[in-house]
């Protein structure tokens, strides 16, 4: 029926221009009513003539062009402005008007019923941006119908066939009774099968319209009302006609159903499979044999078999030779095992006459594997590798199949033919020479080649999108040949510094379900932009001039305008003596610089020659805030594009500095002019600290006399240098000083602003009335060696496993509309536990992998077999948005049957979407048609409007494992891997239903490229979402294998986004987290700063039971779950700092792993997640577990823990799934605070440092730092993932019993945030622990000799405050022959006694323990005495003491320690390997406890701790300059030690400009970093061990192998007990105390 509409007239004034009026409305149903079972119609829309209506309507922008309909309607434009709809607005069907705009036409399409007539309302909306116009609010908004003007039409009732409404009509031959056998060599008329229709009224009743499934399992026919169906095509196939071919000897049976138009219907009982109405009808089992002549014939029905290029062929044959054979064979016991074999021969066309049946005379035919048949396996049929029928441009192949009659010798021969039809079209887009460019390129020749791409109908299109400006070119290009090229041209950056392209092509045959695509993304940047410096904070132009010199600074004309006058002297030393040259360079900080493709290669070079030492002019020093160090003792190639550099002038002269944007070549140059004050000013410090007359001669032969200050410092500025040696005179009280500083020992040079260290001055020290050469020491300049660290990782690639049953289930969708789907394997085999699966068992089980999937509609689940054919389909991801649902597997065959695993056939990616309102599936389709290479890991995800997106990684070329790390020659690590990761968009086709509207591979390269995941949010201040990509990545830097997630951003319509953080490296590394592949996108998430990135990351622990240092493996321990969220500041996207969301709680027997997890964010923005751990090592099966997890573990202000904890106990089991709940919270770590040891003393007022680290998600603003009494508010801004360093004065007292025992103060930290909250760290409150004394031994000097034996003299002193006199403790001296202290000396050879004693002490050490001793010690006045028989001693190890029958040169070792009346340390007893070495370290404040009354001695040491550690064995020395790591404050309590580090070539940093305090040291980076102190301080490194000695010498990193010969030599590191170096291991501080106590008494003290 068709209603009156209302005209223009009567609804609206015709003078409002924004209005409509339809004259009528029609559809296509005859009567106003459809015939049953008719789905579609026609929407027909006749306009109203006035002008101002169609103007309205066909307006510019009211319709889109690019949007048509087929047939008679392909001229017609879709509307934007007006739409229908047949459910009140939520679905719009698109209208198109006529060119004349005379008419509109949409197609409708409706559900069919089985139950009554429906009838069924189109009205129409008016549009904005596509969707209707509304009314009310949020909730209460709908759509407003246009004017009330509709139109209905009825769908009538269909008539479904059913049980009696078909019978069958059997062919003469048919068995007419139970067992009789149909043989098909005595059929006397064709075997066929006939049906009728009783029921004429049925909607589907044609008897035309039948058909057959195709290989893949689908029908033939989509529109057919029947389908015939045989029970067993092995026996029998039965095709469209019902003609019926008998194959082998068996029983088999045959269906037709009744499709009824495949109209589904609910399942009665969720979640089954959901059904449609059709009715299947079923004949009698019958028994066939295909004759009781020997025969073998291939059937004319399946005589010709067609493949696709590159898929194997399978070969169908009939005979019965095989039941004959056994019933011929005499005098077999067992007649079923008789044999029968198939012999097969393939050829070509031109060798065979199809006409005759037969090769051609003298043709030589390919032998194919025979086949061997039985009546306990009967086979008629082989399957032939692709690899032997190659596409030959369209030539068929012939096979023979041959057999023998076994009782009479007669030979059987048939044939079958083979058509390959063109493979998929290959097309591969050649890349050019680098995929980064600038925009001085004008234009980019881009070429293709194609491969299969033949016929009629082919088709092939370029699309270069700029992703900035949305510009799109070479749409119009079309390729004939097998080959092509276009010229790109390229604009001039449009986004500030870098453009991105996409450049795809695409081919595809006409008989191709889908294209073929390569593509790639091309940068392009402006060149202005890549040589863009900044110099201390000024931008300065490529090819700039700069000079650095101090020659006009006030202190310096002050020395010579008053001849170097004491007031001049002490403005120098005002300065801190920090003299430096100095400028920081970088380039713009300010451009949106991507971490991995933005890498800046640096460099420095003087272009003119240094004068005197040879000495630079000036060094390029990789900025790490106040730490820095020169970039040649790097290995590092290339530096992040945020790094800063600090230039330090050091000889006059210039230096040319480049910076090369390594992936386009592009260099910036900056000139640096250097003009020093070397040999021209000299600072002097003189011991006794009085006044001192300095006389020279200066370089032009004048004759100087200079005065000190009082305290014994000197500045002298000669501008023509001192020529001479300086002679010096002092006075203190009645003790006169001469002596002379020899010219060669004159150090005069600016500070190295590299180094932290003030400007260089010549100490001396006087020891008496008069000294000679020897007496004087001048500090030579720190040196330095490369140090390189860092960790390697490796990657895994997923295996996919296709076990019996159900599994790989995925799961998306909210409570209203969700999707499952999963991989069944329909096949099962009766096998005995443990017997072997054969390969063709493996095959039958991979072909009968299907996938199935499930649809949640918010009452319940119906589920729909996707796939029903006999390939393998796997490993299925799903996906739900708006009102579509996607599922997304891969389809993929073997070519040869003993390897069912290898998918080189193909491997293709295939999809169906649901449709939630009309309730139907639609596909399948073919995303990826395995042109490029096997797929290695798929994810599916939509947006809320519906858009969809599959993101895969491929591994081009290739259907094998990849390459991954290699280890070169030189112990280097290089990636070399195909894998890459690709993005396609799916979009709706009016044509195809569904269509791939981009394929763009992401990556390039040589990484590991894998995992792909992907999330859909909203970025902040957005309406629409966009696609997250990311994926896991490995690739190789500077030798080393680093593990990265990498980071990518699409719209909905696939534009690469650019704003988007583009990997997790800079935060994870200055974390010292650990990535692995195991990542996963937390679900649930809206906007952008509501998204996490999880990760499970292994836990190390060690052997807390080892007996020796050198026991103490790492080994894992237990898992944690990993995260961090994106956080949007002004605009700019970053990320928090990783935090440890949850972790299983460590059990004293067994590690635990995580296998598996999710999460997702709750309405209340906690985090809910769910995993899946697995227990190993349990010893008792029978012992009930508790596993614990806790998110976010974190605590109160009273200490109370934040996060919830699930119990769950497992018995029997080593698997768990656990669900956990937790929150981001307000959270802060704190360091153990760390005094100025230097200034310890009762009523000093002494600085106490501690770093805090924000947890949280929003910026600290203000820091409590408590000590004892004393509190200092910081008021700092910290922002979540970053730390800084507070810093509070503590003024020394004493304990109440006095003494001279120095206090120890309590502690607490607490942080307030920017909302108010507070919080306090895990470790916020303890004690501080300042009363160590700190000894050491002053001189140790050779007294008297004679007979072989020696008398040798040591003094004794203690630098602190911390007294020994009246403390409770003791002082032991021990008397060692080697460095380390491990081998005393025995008794019998040497004896103590103090100096003016009688009593002499025999043995290897003795206690110093009187109160006038340790008073003595003290005051830096106890002297001893060591009488030793060295002769005696030396002879007693021949081996070890004697050379040529000479002494062997060597040390011996005085070792002082003192030993605590309360020993802190509870877990440090006496009977630990380590003891020695802690109280050592402890005493000398080297080390100290991590907490009051712990040492933790099996805790690694991080980078932080061993700077510090140095810092201390050093004396603390003063450090000036600002720390200006990203990761470091320079109020950090070892800030002053990682630049005192720097300063002194002790430790380097990253190339992101990082420091990384908190990572593990190895003990190869152990090694390094004490040796590179020892060159510092100018000990003896000659020394070295063969490290060929060890079994995995090959494992050290070749820049540390100097470091750890020298260690090794020396006995500081050594092998384990099982003989390995283990130069990755880490380093515990049990360890570290070892090292450390064997390098100071063998080198420090020597020194």
């Amino acid at each position: 029926m068709v209603n009156l509409n209302r005209t223009v007239a009567d609804v609206i004034d015709t003078n409002i221009p924004h209005w409509a009026a339809l004259t009528s409305v029609t559809t296509d149903a005859e009567n106003g009513a459809y015939a049953p079972g008719v789905t579609t119609g026609t929407l027909t829309v006749t306009l109203h003539e006035d002008e101002d209506v169609r103007s309205w309507l066909t307006q510019e922008g009211a319709t889109d062009p690019n949007d048509k309909l087929e047939g008679a309607y392909a001229e017609y434009s879709r509307s934007t402005v007006l739409g229908a709809s047949m459910d009140g607005g939520k679905t719009i069907i698109p209208l198109y008007i006529a060119p004349d705009g005379g008419q509109m036409v949409g197609k409708l399409e409706f559900p069919v019923s089985t139950e009554d007539d429906v009838t069924h309302v189109v009205e129409f909306f008016e549009l904005q941006d596509g969707n209707p116009i509304t009314s009310g609010e949020g909730e209460d908004a709908k759509p407003v119908p246009f004017f009330g003007i509709y139109t209905s039409f009825v769908a009538q009732q269909a008539v479904i066939l059913g049980e009696g409404d078909v019978t069958f009509t059997t062919p003469a031959d048919w068995p007419k009774e139970e067992g009789q056998r149909v043989f098909g060599d005595q059929l006397t008329a064709p075997f066929t099968l006939s049906f009728t229709v009783v029921d004429q009224s049925a909607t589907w009743k044609d008897t035309s319209k039948v058909t057959i499934r195709d290989t893949t399992g689908g029908l033939v026919d989509e529109d057919a009302h029947f389908l015939w169906e045989s029970s067993n095509p092995q026996v029998a196939t039965i095709n469209e006609k019902g003609e019926i071919t008998i194959l082998t000897n068996g029983a088999v049976s045959f269906t037709l159903t009744a499709l009824n138009g495949n109209v589904e219907k609910t399942p009665a009982d969720p979640p089954q499979e959901a059904t449609t109405y059709a009715y299947t009808y079923a004949t009698p089992e019958i028994l066939v044999g295909v004759g009781n002549s020997p025969f073998l014939t291939v059937p004319e029905s399946l005589r010709t078999t067609t493949v696709r290029g590159g898929q194997p062929a399978t070969v169908l044959w009939s005979s019965n030779l095989t039941e004959k054979n056994r019933d011929n064979a005499a005098g077999v016991e067992d007649l079923d095992s008789v044999e029968t074999i198939f012999t097969l021969t393939l050829y070509k066309a031109g060798d065979f006459d199809e006409s005759a049946g037969g090769p051609k005379e003298g043709a030589q035919g390919e032998a194919l594997d025979p086949v061997v048949s039985s009546m306990k396996d009967v086979k008629s049929s082989a399957l032939i590798p692709a690899s032997m029928i190659p596409y030959a441009n369209g030539q068929p192949y012939y096979v023979t199949i041959s057999t023998t009659d076994n009782a009479t010798g007669k030979p059987y021969t048939s044939w079958a033919k083979i058509e390959v039809q063109s493979p998929p079209a290959v097309v591969e887009l050649a890349r050019p020479s680098s995929l980064y460019i600038t925009d001085e390129v004008d234009t980019l020749s881009l070429t293709w080649s194609l491969a299969n791409f033949n016929g009629d109908g082919k088709e092939f299109r370029l699309v270069i999108t700029n992703n900035t400006t949305s510009a799109v070119q070479g749409t119009g290009v079309n390729a004939e040949n097998q080959s092509g090229s276009f010229t790109m041209n390229i604009a001039d950056v449009a986004n500030e510094y870098r453009d991105t392209y996409t450049v795809e092509v695409a081919a595809k045959n006409a008989t191709d379900s889908t294209w073929s695509y390569d593509s790639f993304v091309l940068y392009v940047y402006d060149r202005v932009a890549l040589q863009q410096f900044v110099v201390d904070g000024e931008d300065t132009a490529n090819g700039s001039t700069i000079t650095l010199s101090n020659g006009e600074k006030e202190y310096i004309q002050g020395l010579i305008d008053s001849q170097n006058s004491t007031a001049a002297q002490q403005a120098v030393w005002d300065t801190g003596r920090d003299i430096s040259l100095t400028a920081d360079v970088s380039m713009d900080p300010d451009k949106p610089w991507l971490e991995v493709p933005d890498q800046f290669a640096w460099s420095a070079e003087d272009t003119t020659t240094a004068s005197g030492t040879g000495q630079t002019h000036a060094t390029l020093n990789y900025q790490q805030g106040a730490l820095y160090e020169d970039i040649t003792r790097y290995q590092r190639t290339s530096y992040g594009p945020a790094a800063e550099f600090r230039l330090s002038g050091l000889s006059d002269g210039t230096t040319k500095v480049t910076a090369e944007h390594v992936n386009t070549g592009t260099v910036a140059e900056l000139i640096v002019n250097v003009d020093t004050l070397q040999d021209k000013l000299f600072l002097f410090q003189f011991t006794p600290a009085v006044e001192t007359t300095l006389r020279y001669t200066n370089g032009d032969g004048v004759q100087k006399e200079v005065t000190s200050m009082a305290d014994g410092r000197a500045a002298i500025y000669e501008e023509s240098g001192i020529q001479g040696d300086v002679y010096l005179e002092s006075q203190q009280g009645d003790t006169e000083y001469f002596g002379t500083l020899y010219n060669e020992n004159l150090v005069s040079s600016e500070k190295d602003s590299t180094q932290l260290e003030d400007t260089k001055a010549s100490y001396v020290q006087w020891n008496g009335a008069s000294f000679g050469e020897e007496d004087i020491h001048a500090f030579p300049d720190p040196a330095s060696t490369d140090e390189g660290e860092g960790e390697g990782a490796s990657a895994q690639a997923n295996q996919e496993s296709i076990l019996g049953g159900d599994n790989q289930l995925r799961l998306a969708g909210t409570n209203s509309a969700a999707i499952a789907a999963w991989t069944r394997v329909t096949e099962t085999l009766a096998k005995e536990p443990g017997s072997a699966v054969t390969e063709d068992e493996q095959l039958l089980m991979m072909n009968s992998s299907e996938i199935l999937a499930s649809v949640w509609d918010g009452t319940q689940w119906a589920t729909t077999r996707l796939t029903q054919n006999s390939s393998a389909d796997m490993a299925p991801v799903v996906a739900v948005g708006g009102d579509k649902a996607l599922v997304a597997w891969r389809a993929v065959a073997a070519s040869d049957s003993g390897a069912p695993t290898e998918f080189d056939s193909y491997d293709t990616i295939q999809y169906k979407v649901y449709d939630f309102n009309t309730e139907k599936w639609s596909g399948p389709y073919t995303l990826y048609n395995g042109t490029s290479g096997a797929v290695k890991g798929m994810e599916a995800q939509m947006t809320e409007s519906g858009a969809m997106a599959v993101a895969y990684t491929i591994e081009k070329g290739s259907t094998s494992s990849t390459t991954r790390a290699v280890t070169l020659e030189d112990g280097t690590t290089e990636i070399t891997s195909n894998l890459q990761t690709v993005f396609a968009l799916i979009q709706p086709d009016a044509t195809e239903g569904y269509k791939v509207a981009k394929n763009v591979q992401v990556t390039d390269d040589k990484d590991v490229n894998e995992n792909p995941q992907l999330t859909a949010v909203k970025f902040d201040g957005e309406a629409e979402e966009s696609f997250i990509l990311g994926w896991h990545s490995v690739h190789s830097a500077d030798g080393e294998e680093n593990n990265d997630i990498r980071l990518m951003a699409f719209t909905e319509d696939g534009t690469l986004r650019g704003d988007l953080v583009d990997s997790i490296s800079a935060i994870s590394s200055q974390t010292g987290s650990s990535i692995t592949s195991n990542f996963r996108f937390a679900k649930g998430a809206d906007t952008l700063s509501e998204l996490s990135i999880l990760w499970s990351q292994p836990t190390m622990d060690v052997d807390e039971e080892s007996t020796t240092p050198e026991n103490n493996l790492g080994t894992a321990d237990s898992d944690v779950l990993m995260g961090v969220r994106f956080r949007v500041d002004n605009g700019t996207i970053g990320l928090t700092a990783p935090i440890q969301l949850a972790a299983l709680e460590e059990q004293e027997t067994t590690s635990k792993t995580i296998e598996a997890f999710d999460g997702w964010v709750q309405s209340d923005g906690s985090l809910k997640a769910v995993v899946l751990s697995t227990e190993y090592g349990v010893v008792d099966p029978d012992t009930e577990l508790t596993y614990h997890i806790e998110l976010v573990p974190g605590v109160d202000n009273e200490g109370n823990s934040t996060g919830e904890l699930t119990e769950v106990a497992i018995q029997n089991s080593q698997t768990n799934l656990v669900s956990i709940t937790g929150s981001y919270t307000d959270a802060i770590a704190a360091e153990v605070p760390v005094p100025d040891y230097q200034a310890l003393a009762v009523g000093a007022s002494v600085p106490v440092q501690t770093t805090v680290t924000n947890l949280g998600t929003q910026p600290i603003t203000s820091i409590d730092f408590q000590v004892g009494s004393e509190s200092q508010q910081a008021h700092v801004t910290i922002q979540p993932g970053e730390s800084a360093t507070v810093t509070t004065n503590y003024t020394v007292v004493e304990t109440a019993e006095g003494n001279g025992v120095l206090a120890n103060p309590d502690y607490t930290v607490t942080a307030t945030f920017g909302s108010g909250t507070t919080a306090r760290a895990a470790a916020s409150t303890g004690t501080i622990n300042l009363n160590v004394p700190n000894l050491g031994v002053s001189t140790f000097e050779t007294v008297q000799q004679e007979d072989g034996k020696r008398v040798l003299r040591f003094s004794l002193y203690n630098n602190s405050a911390a007294q020994l006199e009246n403390s409770g403790r003791t002082v032991k001296v021990g008397l060692f022959s080697d460095p380390e202290c491990t081998t005393p000396i025995e008794s019998q050879y040497a004896s103590f006694c103090p100096v003016g004693a009688t009593t002499r002490a025999n043995g290897a050490e003795f206690t110093i323990d009187s109160t006038t001793d340790l008073a003595a010690i003290d005051q830096g006045a106890y002297a001893g005495q060591i009488t030793m028989d060295l002769a005696a001693y030396a002879k007693s190890d021949p081996e070890n003491y004697m050379e040529n029958g000479e002494i062997r040169s060597g040390g011996i070792t005085v070792d002082v320690t003192f030993i605590p009346e309360d020993w802190p340390f509870v877990d440090v007893t006496e009977d630990k390997w380590y003891y020695d070495a802690v109280a050592y370290v402890y005493q000398q404040g080297i080390m100290v406890g991590m907490s009051e009354t712990t040492f933790e001695p099996n805790t690694t040491v991080n980078r932080a701790q061993v700077v510090q550690m140095l810092y201390n064995l050093e004396g603390q020395p003063q450090v000036s300059g600002d720390s200006g790591f990203s990761d470091i404050r320079d109020d950090q309590w070892y800030a002053k030690a990682v630049a005192w580090a720097s300063a002194n070539d002790v430790v380097a940093g990253y190339e992101d400009g990082t420091f990384r305090p908190t990572r593990a040291v190895t003990r190869e980076e152990f090694a390094q970093i004490l040796y590179n102190y020892a060159k510092c301080k100018g000990y003896g490194l000659s020394a070295s061990a063969d490290l060929g000695k060890f079994p995995d010498s090959g494992q050290v990193s070749s820049w540390a192998e100097t470091a750890l010969g020298w260690a090794n030599g020396n006995g500081l590191i050594n092998g384990h007990d099982d003989g390995r170096l283990d130069p990755k291991g880490s380093t515990i501080r049990a360890q570290a105390a070892s090292i450390l106590m064997n390098f100071d008494k063998g080198f420090a003290q020597e020194g």
